[in-house]
């Protein structure tokens, strides 16, 4: 969808940048147990929820890069009025329903420090990405699984 090589190179770059800090974070969660203690028990989720404004920080720039190829004219910049040319436009979209509630739990969090739990800022990510596969950003899923190893040396 986006024809700029340069544009979609740096959407792709953002994206990865998401998705590899949510694996440091998980691998961090994981690695704060193993060495005996509670760690980031009780913080995961705020944690995870920076994520989301990272995450639609990346929607909001596919969506500008759409717009400046011409594919619709915003009458206004910002997310909420982009999402609403885009789909008033044509542009398909994977579930427009699902990212719009999305974007109000990341004003939410954004405006009024509401955390969203992090499966639900998970699920939110996973339907931007599908998003982005949509409109030729990915060709897949980004995997950010990380693996940590833990090894008591006494």
């Amino acid at each position: 969808m986006i024809q700029d090589a340069a544009a979609k190179e740096k959407l792709l770059q953002e994206w990865h940048f998401v998705r590899r800090s949510q694996g440091i974070l998980k691998s961090r969660a994981v690695a704060s147990f193993g060495g005996g203690g509670i760690g980031m028990v009780g913080i995961y989720s705020e944690y995870y929820a920076l994520l989301l404004v990272l995450g639609f920080s990346v929607l909001e720039h596919t969506l500008e890069a759409i717009a400046d190829q011409g594919t619709f004219k915003p009458k206004r910049w910002g997310l909420e009025t982009l999402m609403i040319g885009a789909q008033t436009a044509g542009v398909k979209w994977q579930n427009y329903p699902a990212i719009d509630s999305g974007r109000q739990k990341r004003n939410d969090l954004a405006h009024r420090q509401v955390i969203p739990v992090a499966e639900d800022t998970f699920r939110m990510l996973d339907e931007i990405e599908a998003e982005l596969i949509g409109w030729d950003i990915l060709a897949e899923p980004v995997n950010h699984d990380f693996s940590v190893s833990v090894h008591r040396t006494s």
